[in-house]
């Protein structure tokens, strides 16, 4: 059955057409809140998710060699400078699967797909690591010595919990000096 029949099925029934406009209303809510502003506007008084939904796949579906070449543009050129890793990782992982989404190869499972898929996965390490502040640089050499070399995800799980053991480290070096001043206040 089609969005479109549905919409006119539930029109004539008083029960489901208060569900129909409120499951409506709540997907084109969602779906214009996560559009930009400047793209939001012009899809504000659209009626139906339905509507929304094409015109935007049908506007921005396209993958030419400009869209390609600015995404690849994009994801070498971003580095952490002063961000969180978390949110510098966030950020090329959304990158590069929009970059995969566009340049989406066949399914195969034969040894030049899995020789190129574990490029691919070399590459984001690459970039991922390239990227990162230069306060990282022991750690980059540290991963880069391994054999094999872990996946994007380890190694932002490793950074992650290196500074973690940081912190803690540093949180106990204040605790340790702020007794030591106290008790040189008491004696």
């Amino acid at each position: 059955m089609q969005f479109a029949e549905l919409y006119w099925i539930t029109k004539n029934d008083p029960v489901k057409s208060l569900k129909w406009d409120k499951v409506n209303a709540i997907v084109c809510s969602w779906i214009l809140w996560s559009l930009s502003e400047s793209i939001c506007v012009g899809h504000a008084s659209s009626e139906f998710a339905l509507d929304i939904w094409t015109e935007l796949f049908d506007t921005y579906n396209k993958a030419d060699g400009f869209v390609v070449f600015k995404l690849h543009q994009c994801i070498n050129s971003l580095t952490q400078i002063g961000l969180s890793v978390l949110y510098y990782f966030n950020k090329l992982d959304a990158l590069w699967k929009e970059f995969d989404g566009l340049t989406n190869l066949t399914d195969c499972t034969c040894e030049a797909a899995t020789q190129f898929n574990n490029n691919s996965k070399l590459m984001k390490l690459m970039q991922f690591l390239s990227g990162l502040d230069d306060s990282f640089s022991q750690v980059k050499s540290r991963i880069l010595l391994l054999d094999p070399l872990p996946n994007v995800k380890t190694v932002k799980s490793t950074i992650l919990e290196n500074l973690k053991e940081e912190i803690k480290f540093f949180n106990m070096n204040i605790v340790v000096s702020k007794v030591i001043s106290l008790r040189d206040v008491t004696s």
